[in-house]
């Protein structure tokens, strides 16, 4: 009886196990044969690399206005303070970098920028900067603003190339069908 029993539950595990890779098999025949993630991707990186060209031309458009209304100085990078803190149980290191740059009427004046790239500015370093002459303190830095805009321009560009490259791969194949 202890023997009939285990063949009968050997049996139906046996069983199970045929079905599994029945059902399995079916599965992998639907996703070789569906092509709509294909599709998804697609849209996804037409719709990011949109955005991100759009953000680049936003930015320079910007910044040719700033250029227009305010006054062109160059300052002098005067400290470079780090620090370190522990937040979100992690270390942080952040970066204030203190910037001079001299006014028509207000006379020297200074600024301090979040910086996330400390390796790039050191003490005595000149940087080119625009200030509104009616409020001083509105500062745009061209040079490093052209730098951010220009990446978001390039890898827009990049995303919407391999979007369109999909689409084109992907009407080829149904083509010839």
């Amino acid at each position: 009886s202890k023997e009939a029993e285990y063949k009968s539950k050997r049996g139906k595990f046996k069983q199970a196990l045929r079905l599994l890779k029945k059902s399995r098999s079916k599965f992998l025949k639907r996703v070789t044969v569906m092509k709509a993630p294909y599709r998804f991707w697609i849209a996804v990186f037409w719709v990011v690399g949109i955005c991100l060209l759009a953000g680049g031309i936003y930015g320079f458009c910007s910044l040719a206005d700033a250029a227009d209304d305010y006054l062109s100085t160059t300052g002098v990078v005067d400290k470079v303070h780090f620090e370190r803190s522990y937040k979100h149980r992690k270390i942080r290191t952040s970066c204030d970098v203190d910037v001079c740059y001299e006014t028509t009427l207000y006379g020297k004046m200074h600024v301090t920028l979040d910086f996330y790239v400390p390796f790039l500015l050191e003490e005595g370093d000149s940087v080119d900067i625009l200030y509104n002459p009616r409020l001083p303190r509105h500062v745009r830095f061209p040079g490093w603003e052209s730098l951010l805009y220009g990446i978001l321009l390039t890898f827009g560009a990049l995303l919407v190339a391999v979007g369109w490259r999909m689409a084109q791969v992907q009407h080829q194949k149904n083509s010839e069908r």
